[in-house]
Parts: C-alpha cells; structure tokens; sequence
C-alpha cells in the first residue's frame, strides 16, 4: 500500500515538472546583450523605463521596450551619452522631440533628443525636482521632493524663470484649463496654483 502511494504521488508531481518547461517567447529579450548597443528605431511603439537605481549610488538607467516586438534595450542613456545618467531617475516627460529627464537626486533634469537620446541641454538649479508639466508653449513648471517650491521653467533658455513657495513636497502636476494641480504626499492636499500664486488648498485622504 506505501509503494502505491509513492507511485501515486509521482505520478501526480511528474506532469507538472514535464510541463515547466521555459518558454522565451513571453520574456522580452534584450537587443545584443552583450554590450548594450544603442539601436533607436522610431518606426514602431516604445516604452521608456526609467530605472531608479539606488539613492546616493549614482546608478540609474533608462531602458526602451519595443512591446510590439517583444524586445527590450538596456542603459541606452549611457549608450548614447558615454556617461552614466545620475543618482535616482525619478521621470520623463516628452516635450514636442525632447525628453525631460528627471535626475532627483542629482538636482538636475537632462534635455534629450529623442531621435538619438544624446543630451541636448540641462536644467540646473533645482533642488530634488521629481516632475515636469508643460503649461504653454513657452513654460513647464517643476515640483520639487525638498526644494519647498515650485518652480517655473522657461522651455526655451531651460533656466528658471520663477519660483512659488509652499512648505512641503510636491509631486505630479496637471493643468485644468486656467487651474495647475499638485499632488502635497506628505500635507494630504491637493493644491490649485495660477499665475498669480497658490488659490487652494483641497484636503484630500492620506496618501
């Protein structure tokens, strides 16, 4: 009766690890891993990843998923550029062909070319930026982890034209037609901001 038991069991167990067999069409596969050589093919979908790294490591990294094709590229900032990004890649956002790239803990947002992702300009003087909204042709504003501000970018001369201040941490940004909204994480508020300052403050449940 044991060894039918025992028989029993295999018999169940052995499908499943004939089954387990792996399958590399579902894991996107990198383009020559080996080196990680930049290919940029603007003709079909991609994804920007934007790799975080460790905080004080100086080791992030931007990675382009083709989903279409199921293939994924790695460091393709150090690639293009020859230097390593910056500490803690927070975002990207894609203005007209440039891609502001938001290195937080480096103070800085790099200005890429998308075509070829080499670094076109950098946005300096700005304390922990996190993200960047366009608001007009001309201007995006910035929110900011530790700065206390927020802060208002010319997209032209990429220098900062202004700042509004606001004790605390700011994050995403939306425009609303005339209205800016800003995620507060840590003071549990949405904020209403226009040219002319702060209008509201909406309390809203923790973060």
């Amino acid at each position: 009766m044991r060894n039918a038991i025992i028989y029993i069991a295999i018999g169940m167990l052995l499908p499943m690890f004939l089954g387990c067999e792996k399958d590399d069409s579902v894991i996107p596969q990198c383009i020559d891993c080996s080196n990680d050589s930049l290919l940029i093919d603007t003709t079909v979908a991609v994804v920007y990843i934007m790799n975080e790294g460790n905080y004080g490591w100086n080791n992030s990294s931007l990675s382009m998923y083709y989903p279409n094709l199921n293939l994924v590229q790695n460091n393709v900032y150090q690639s293009a550029n020859g230097v390593i990004a910056g500490d803690v890649m927070q975002s990207m956002t894609l203005i007209g062909n440039s891609g502001f790239l938001v290195l937080n803990n480096s103070d800085k947002i790099d200005v890429l070319d998308m075509n070829t992702l080499k670094v076109q300009g950098v946005v300096n003087g700005i304390s922990t930026p996190r993200y960047v909204k366009q608001i007009s042709q001309t201007e995006a504003l910035v929110s900011s982890l530790f700065g206390n501000k927020v802060y208002w970018l010319d997209l032209r001369s990429l220098e900062v034209i202004k700042t509004t201040e606001y004790t605390g941490w700011t994050e995403q940004i939306e425009l609303v037609y005339e209205n800016i909204f800003i995620v507060s994480p840590d003071q549990n508020k949405l904020l209403v901001l226009n040219r002319d300052g702060w209008v509201k403050e909406i309390e809203v449940g923790e973060f």
